[in-house]
């Protein structure tokens, strides 16, 4: 994500409208701030959460990726395809069988990458409900639990 995207000074934004003082690119605090311009909506300004839904999609995408890379990982050291073996050191024992090592390097707990898609899942629909103006329900985007 790129910093340009949400690098919009807000200042006069409000929920339904914005400043009547003049405000514009020129502002000495958006330069003390080092902000390139101030956001030309404010209704957008006050509600948008495209950064939070962005940054909880690349969260997902990138445990996604590491559960499955672990998964060829766990395949591949198998008794059935042995291409590579595991230390002890990073291994546990089976609880079930006494001869089977569990890889505790390579196994991502896949509860955490579905609370992730969760996450991100969760605030997606609670964006699609709300007005296009600042709403209380967006502070349910702080809690990773919504």
């Amino acid at each position: 994500m790129r910093r340009t995207r949400i690098n919009h000074m807000p200042l006069g934004s409000g929920a339904i409208a914005g400043s009547t003082l003049a405000a514009g690119p020129g502002l000495r605090s958006a330069q003390l701030l080092d902000f390139p311009e101030i956001t030309h909506n404010s209704m957008d300004a006050v509600s948008d959460r495209d950064f939070v839904a962005e940054f909880l999609f690349v969260l997902s995408l990138i445990g996604i990726h590491l559960s499955r890379l672990s998964e060829d990982l766990i395949l591949f050291a198998s008794a059935e395809f042995h291409f590579l073996r595991i230390s002890d050191a990073y291994s546990t024992g089976s609880s079930l069988i006494a001869t089977k090592k569990e890889s505790r390097c390579v196994r991502i707990d896949p509860r955490k990458n579905g609370r992730l898609v969760g996450n991100l899942v969760a605030l997606l629909t609670n964006l699609k409900g709300l007005p296009m103006t600042y709403n209380r329900d967006l502070q349910e985007d702080k809690d990773g639990s919504l």
